[in-house]
Order: structure tokens, then C-alpha cells, then sequence
């Protein structure tokens, strides 16, 4: 199963998914060097990651401002 259909199906995320959508959501907010720096995902990944958890391109750019 995926993240996305577990959230589509109105199910909690997993405690686990829970600190991997925090993760993303911080990645994207930081800029390259400190993203990189902290290591962990990038943020191509944190992109995707919040993609499949049913975020739009839109809302995703507005957490990179």
C-alpha cells in the first residue's frame, strides 16, 4: 500500500510518515547549502514524498518561499 492511499483513505499517517512529512516540509523551508548540509533527503525527494501524501505543485512552492 501506498502513503498516498493510506491517505486517501482518510487513514492516519504512521508515526514514521508523521516525522517524514515533518522532515519534508523543513528540507523544503531551508535553502540548498543547509538542506545539504543536514544530509537526510533532498529535496527532490522531501518534493515527491509530499506529492504522494496528495500535496499540490502549488502548495509544495509555497513551503520553498
Amino acid at each position: 500500500m501506498k502513503v498516498r492511499d493510506i491517505f486517501e483513505e482518510g487513514k492516519e499517517l504512521s508515526v514514521f510518515d508523521k516525522h517524514r512529512k515533518a522532515i519534508a516540509i523543513k528540507t523544503l523551508k531551508m535553502n540548498d547549502a543547509g538542506a545539504m548540509v543536514m544530509g537526510g533527503m533532498s529535496k527532490s525527494e522531501a518534493r515527491e514524498f509530499l506529492k504522494s501524501l496528495g500535496y499540490t505543485e502549488e502548495r509544495i512552492k509555497n513551503l520553498e518561499k
